[in-house]
């Protein structure tokens, strides 16, 4: 069923205008009398019919109220910023698909792209348009949230309380020898029941010691993700992966 966000509330008959109306129109194509799903501001969802699809808007009518799906575990990526914008946005569009809830895209000692304030701020809007689009094309019941680009350590000691001891904290590293991501993530996650999963990936040319070092004081977990080297963007849905499969998100 074709699925939109909106902003405010689910109400008995909504206006939907601007982007939404026209990707409603123009790219999926709905008709009158067909039904959509529609999340409100508050993850609220509904059963909609559409009633009227005059130039710029669609109506559409309550039938029912649906319960959300709400994932038990909160999913956070820290991924540093890639060099190619391009390389980026694929990595927000696959989170998005893979169930994460939250990206903080950081700049790290090793991080090439550099940004403005003005430059981050449209690179951010860019990233989140690209998450949205993501959502409503995979049918999630709620939208990936893109944080400001900040840098590593206040991403980790002042945005994100990663020492939380309801709070699995790993990290990819190239240089990590004894533990493979899958051994951190399914001995921690055998022992207890995590509220939130933060992985951290870092940029093209990896971490400096003295970051690793930072990490692991703050409770990350060294992981390594094998043999393979891999991209910035396939180690974060190889990562992403891992973790989801861990979770039990393809099944048993």
């Amino acid at each position: 069923m074709r699925r939109i966000f909106i902003e405010g509330k689910i109400a008995d008959t909504i206006t939907i205008t601007g982007e939404d109306a026209h990707h409603l129109k123009n790219v999926l194509r709905v008709r009158k009398g067909q039904p959509i799903t529609v999340v409100d501001s508050q993850l609220k969802l509904g059963r909609f019919e559409i009633t009227d699809l005059s130039r710029g808007l669609v109506v559409a009518k309550l039938i029912e109220e649906i319960q959300p799906q709400v994932p038990s575990t909160n999913l956070i990526l820290v991924q540093s910023i890639c060099k190619e914008s391009q390389r980026m946005e694929w990595i927000v569009q696959k989170a998005t698909e893979l169930g994460v809830s939250e990206i903080y895209p950081i700049i790290t000692e090793r991080t090439i792209a550099s940004f403005d304030d003005i430059r981050a701020a449209t690179r951010r809007l860019r990233w989140q348009r690209v998450s949205d689009a993501a959502a409503r094309q995979c049918g999630r019941d709620n939208l990936l949230k893109v944080e400001p680009i900040t840098k590593l350590h206040i991403a980790l000691t002042e945005k994100i309380p990663v020492d939380e001891p309801s709070t699995l904290f790993v990290f990819c590293y190239e240089e990590e020898k004894e533990k493979s991501l899958k051994q951190n993530l399914s001995e921690a996650l055998a022992e207890k029941k995590y509220d939130r999963v933060v992985i951290l990936i870092g940029p093209e040319g990896g971490f400096t010691p003295d970051e690793a070092e930072f990490i692991i004081n703050l409770g990350g977990k060294s992981s390594s993700l094998g043999k393979i080297i891999m991209r910035v963007d396939t180690a974060a849905v190889a990562a992403l992966s891992i973790l989801q499969y861990e979770l039990g998100a393809f099944g048993k």
